[in-house]
């Protein structure tokens, strides 16, 4: 895994690369700097070059100015200070260079020779010429050539942006010559050129685009976003910052970087993109999302998942009853499907407290803000349509044995197992060799000067691997925005899917891997095969895979919002969130799946999820004097939500197949419910403040008042404060233009974290208890009054940078985050009736660092190639525990003090015995320090050897017990990451993503040795698998029933899951715009994707990133160190039209 270290050599190769400076950096600056002037220690008013005054005023006035080098090489001037406006400065400064400029609009100037100055008409001052020789001027704003030189040709065109909208201001100049155009308010331009000139395109934000004409008369120009622009809105809680003025941790994806071909649940989508974000695959049943930590595990019995808001509105991925409720961790649809991932604008993930602390208690895991695409006000209707049709298969199999093997491996145990009639391939009867997904998305956006609106339905059809399971899914939103007047806005968003999800029977690959190959599926009369399968208890997967298990929801998002603007640069908005989620889920399991008990079973599960968010705001934006910058927000919150829950089971129906429903059983059992209100209260603000453009601060706090807490616990406070230094706009940067930017920033805060289950201070009780005779309630367990809150403080330092106009960028951070106050289990006395309660005891930490570096390895007018890779490291230590302790899930969420959260304990094997000798040597050891043996009595050559590490004394005892256990495997890993590259060709795109991940381990339980002839094993656990003559075999022995316990949970089984994995690759196609420009299309691309296309991996299991907890939902953070082989993983190859009208 250190050769990942190579990718970002590529960053360095690119500033040798001769192709890395073909393009000049562009004239207009993007860099607003200092008080322009002599320095306190310059008052003599020295010459200095002309074209570094105009980039101190450029820096101090905020303006961007456009002229040809040529114009101002030579040239001194005198700096001065003191200017109220910026054409005041200008008139000073060249005054005596021969030189005059016009201003073409709001921050923009075209500098020009005095005594070419042109006069224009009005309406023409988007036509300034760059520089305009003896000639005259067009009403095009045309720049016509002068009488004796080369004769012209006229060439008329337009300049687009990325999506196909027209660019206006464009500076457009002909190679060689001091001439050029601008484009007009459509984006079109007309001009004279030489013959077999070129031409090349400049615009703030936008790559310099140089076009050779080779005869052609009319061009259409598409010019390519900057990769990284400083001008970029963030969202963050509230309100908006621009990303060059962010003083805290955010990590942001466009859609345009987004390949959501065949993915359903967005969280996917964040794979590998951002620093400090680990996502992990939960399963690869249809509909299924992931698992993301942000920086660390923050908590031991609750959700370590971030809080989504999704326009506005909070949306929790799992929802905790009461802890001693039957219902604490309820499985449910993933309320992430809501969301077509067509219909993403952005993703803003905010990691630090400075970011994330306007959330309060939500923050402590993070914020993840999603915003959606709207129309926009101005904008003529444009139709899309997107049609993707992809095929699955199944990523990895396992080799096992068939049923001849089968047959000849039953002969070798010398079991009571014998050769059964059959010779199935159960993956092959499971197993969908092609599954299918198709979606289809059609949407229409516009707009008036007074209001915008955007539509947009979908669908999506996705077969799953396994046979019978499957998602059906169908959304509608609409967003609608309006300007009543200039101070009066409104707006509003409703969004509605439907989802359908087919389950498997099968819910478990293990299930299908080890039936025995020589059974049938049917036997003679046609009914299912069971065959005799002691010890195990397997099932026919056939059979199995009968069991009907679908799910229904239904899930609404909606909010309004009106916007008035007090005065200048205050405004106040409120806004009202709604959020419902309902499913239900059905579970029949037919009474052949039920023997001995012998009677169906209807289990029903219906749970309702309702959120009401009230927001209130005051938002100030304010810039004094060109010095002083104000963002503030202040507003209140209130949140009130109510999840419930209800379990219905019926048993004994007349049939298996059609009277199934509950009105056919003959018996009903008691109903289940539990419910919950909950609510939360807020008061914030946050202030942004910069001073001269180069000091940044941010102040942030956040009062929050939750009904999970008891009296006088209710009310939580969480601070926040930033600060950032933008160096690259200090006066002593202005002789290091290859800096663009060069930012440093800080902060320090503190979250809180309520995502665990309510109203722990009050006492659960439950029914079914019996007294004398009498039904009667019972306390679940003891209350705690003391409950609080778990709070993180967190400190975070970072560098960015951008070199060669942000050619190389990059940024380096720093971060610790400790959490105290977590709720675990103390022991209490037993006279209580219960032998532990939950409180506020332990102490967690996560330190760690990201580092992302990105650019433009090739940048040309023809070819652009841009990367970003990113690594993140983080270790996770449990400081203290103070007394408290964790159920761990299935012994392996292990928690102690000094080591990282979840980790695996086992025995450390040394090797095969292979001799008699060598065993009797130690069991005579052993009998000498007064045990029996040294592992057990029948241990053999062929027998794992483990090692001797302590006794009940905490020193070698010579002998194998429980005190041998050691820690041999930690769950999280230690680092991670992605590399994305894109790659555009004239209208060919291609892109592809790698994932990383080293240092966890997996129990792979697949690999557990265990020989008993009642399930199929791996093929290698046989054919290479010990015997005197095959002594360096992987496996032991093959030995019926194990007898030393060579399937315990040790280093042969619990195994490095590092690997780097080609996650995404997609090629896509761009049509000329004119080719279908008569069918009123302006956009037209085809493409092909590809989704886990191949990993490089040691770990034998089926996929080393996946994640299979213990529990469904819930904390599956620290539980997730068992590989139990799940529902499977694929491989997706996708094709798809994108169509806009």
């Amino acid at each position: 895994m250190q050769k990942i270290y190579f990718l970002p050599l590529l960053f360095v190769w690119a500033s040798t690369n001769p192709l890395a400076f073909a393009q000049e950096a562009p004239q207009f600056s993007s860099r607003p700097a200092v008080r322009w002037g002599p320095s306190k220690g310059d008052r003599g008013s020295q010459p200095q070059k002309l074209e570094t005054s105009l980039k101190q005023l450029e820096k101090t006035y905020r303006v961007s100015f456009f002229y040809q080098s040529k114009l101002v090489a030579g040239k001194t001037t005198l700096p001065s200070a003191n200017h109220k406006t910026v054409e005041e400065a200008l008139d000073e400064v060249l005054s005596k260079t021969g030189l005059t400029y016009r201003k073409v609009r709001e921050g923009f100037y075209a500098i020009s020779p005095k005594k070419n100055k042109t006069s224009f008409k009005s309406g023409d001052a988007e036509a300034v010429p760059t520089e305009v020789p003896a000639a005259k001027t067009s009403p095009k704003g045309e720049v016509a050539t002068s009488v004796g030189q080369q004769k012209d040709i006229p060439v008329t065109g337009r300049v687009l942006d990325a999506k196909g909208g027209p660019l206006p201001g464009v500076s457009i100049s002909i190679n060689g010559t001091t001439r050029g155009t601008m484009t007009e308010g459509d984006g079109s331009f007309r001009l004279s050129v030489p013959e077999g000139a070129t031409l090349t395109f400049s615009y703030l934000g936008f790559q310099k685009t140089e076009v050779a004409l080779n005869g052609r008369t009319t061009l259409d120009v598409q010019l390519t976003p900057d990769q990284t622009n400083l001008n970029e809105v963030v969202v963050l809680g509230y309100s908006t910052v621009e990303k060059k003025d962010l003083t805290g941790s955010i990590a942001t994806i466009k859609a345009e970087d987004l390949q959501i071909s065949g993915i359903q649940s967005f969280d996917q989508l964040l794979t590998g993109r951002a620093t400090g974000v680990m996502v992990m695959q939960n399963s690869g049943a249809p509909g299924s999302g992931a698992t993301i930590n942000i920086r660390g595990a923050q908590t031991l019995t609750g959700d370590n998942e971030p809080l989504y808001v999704i326009d506005g509105v909070p949306i929790l991925k799992v929802q905790q009853f009461g802890e001693n409720s039957a219902a604490s961790f309820t499985p449910r649809e993933n309320p992430l499907l809501a969301l077509n991932p067509n219909d993403i604008a952005s993703i803003d993930i905010l990691k630090d407290a400075s970011a994330a602390g306007i959330y309060g208690a939500r923050a402590a895991n993070g914020v993840i803000i999603v915003t959606t695409k709207r129309g926009k006000f101005g904008q003529k209707p444009t139709l899309n349509f997107n049609y993707t049709h992809s095929f699955q298969r199944v990523a990895n199999t396992y080799d096992m044995l068939n049923a001849t093997e089968f047959a000849s491996y039953l002969t070798q145990l010398n079991g009571p197992q014998k050769p059964g009639p059959g010779n199935t391939n159960w993956m092959d009867e499971l197993l969908e060799e092609n599954a299918s997904i198709k979606e289809a998305n059609i949407s229409i956006r516009g707009g008036s000067d007074n209001a915008a609106y955007a539509l947009s339905v979908s669908s999506a059809d996705q077969d799953g691997l396994v046979k019978k399971s499957g998602l059906k899914r169908y959304s509608i939103r609409l967003t609608v925005d309006n300007k009543v007047n200039e101070r009066l806005s409104f707006g509003a968003t409703a969004n509605y899917s439907h989802s359908k999800t087919f389950n498997a029977g099968i819910d478990r690959i293990s299930n299908v891997i080890s039936f025995r190959p020589d059974f049938p599926i049917y036997n003679e009369n046609g009914d299912y095969y069971t065959g005799n399968t002691p010890g195990l208890n397997l099932i026919n997967p056939v059979m199995q895979n009968t069991r009907k298990n679908e799910g229904i929801a239904r899930n609404i998002l909606a909010n309004g919002f009106m916007e008035v603007k007090l005065v200048e640069g205050l405004k106040f908005r409120t806004s009202v969130n709604v959020g419902e989620l309902a499913s239900a889920q059905n579970n029949f399991m037919p009474k052949r799946l039920r023997m001995p008990l012998g009677q169906a079973q209807l289990f029903q599960n219906d749970f309702t999820s309702t959120s009401l968010t009230f927001d209130n705001t005051l938002n100030y934006l304010r810039t004094f004097k060109e010095i002083h910058s104000v963002n503030a927000v202040v507003g209140a919150s209130w949140f009130n939500s109510i999840d419930e829950v209800t379990g219905r089971e019926y048993l004994d129906f007349p049939d298996d197949e059609v009277l199934t429903n509950p009105g056919s059983a003959n018996k009903a059992m008691p109903v289940s419910n539990t419910k919950v209100e909950g609510g939360l209260n807020s008061y914030f603000g946050r202030v942004d403040y910069g001073l001269r453009d180069r000091y940044l601060l941010t102040l942030t706090a956040r009062y929050d008042g939750s009904s999970k807490f008891g009296p006088g616990n209710k009310w939580g406070f969480f601070p926040s404060v930033a600060v950032g230094w933008k160096v690259h706009n200090e006066p002593f940067m202005a002789d290091f233009p290859v800096v663009n930017n060069l930012k440093l920033r800080a902060s320090v805060g503190k979250t809180g974290n309520a995502n665990f289950a309510g109203f722990l201070y009050e006492t659960f009780f439950g029914a079914g208890f019996r007294y004398n005779g009498e039904n009667g309630l019972a306390p679940l367990g003891v209350p705690n009054r003391n409950i609080q809150w778990e709070t993180t403080k967190q400190v975070d330092v970072a560098l960015e940078f951008g070199l060669f106009q942000d050619r190389i960028f990059g940024e380096i951070g720093f971060f610790s985050k400790k959490t105290n106050g977590l709720l675990t289990y103390a022991p209490i006395p037993g006279q209580l009736g219960f032998g532990q309660q939950i409180q506020n005891r332990a102490d967690l930490q996560n330190l760690g660092y990201e580092v992302q570096i990105g650019g433009d390895i090739i940048r040309t007018p023809k070819v652009r190639w841009s990367s970003t890779f990113n690594y993140s490291r983080i270790k996770n230590e449990v400081t203290s525990l103070n007394g408290g302790y964790i159920f761990s899930g299935g012994g392996n969420g292990n928690i102690r003090e000094g080591e990282p959260l979840g980790f695996i304990m086992g025995y450390v094997v040394e090797g095969i015995f292979q001799t008699a000798d060598e065993i009797t040597a130690l069991n005579t050891q052993a009998q000498a320090g007064g045990g029996a043996f040294y592992q057990v009595e029948k241990t053999s050559p062929g027998d794992y050897k483990y090692k001797d590490i302590s006794g009940p004394n905490g020193v070698p005892d010579g002998r194998i017990t429980s005190d041998d256990r050691t820690i041999i495997g930690y769950i999280q890993p230690d680092y991670y990451g992605g590399w994305y590259n894109n790659i555009n060709y004239k209208g060919f795109d291609f892109s592809f993503l790698f994932t990383y991940a080293a240092g966890n381990s997996k129990e792979w339980l697949t690999g557990e040795t265990f020989h008993s002839g009642s399930s199929n094993v791996l093929r290698d656990q046989v054919y290479d698998a010990w015997t005197p003559e095959n002594p360096d075999a992987e496996f032991p022995r093959v030995i019926l029933d194990d007898p030393n316990d060579n399937r315990r949970t040790s280093t042969a089984n619990v195994l490095k899951a590092d690997y780097l994995k080609l996650k995404n690759v997609q090629l896509a196609y761009t049509f000329p715009e004119k080719m279908f420009s008569k069918a009123y299309i302006t956009r037209a691309q085809v493409f092909v994707a590809a989704s886990n296309i191949f990993s490089i991996t040691n770990y034998p299991g089926l996929d080393a990133e996946a994640v299979t907890s213990e529990r469904p939902v819930g904390n599956s953070t620290i539980d997730n160190g068992r590989d139990l082989e799940g529902y499977p993983f694929s491989r997706v190859i996708s094709f798809g039209i994108n169509i806009g009208f």
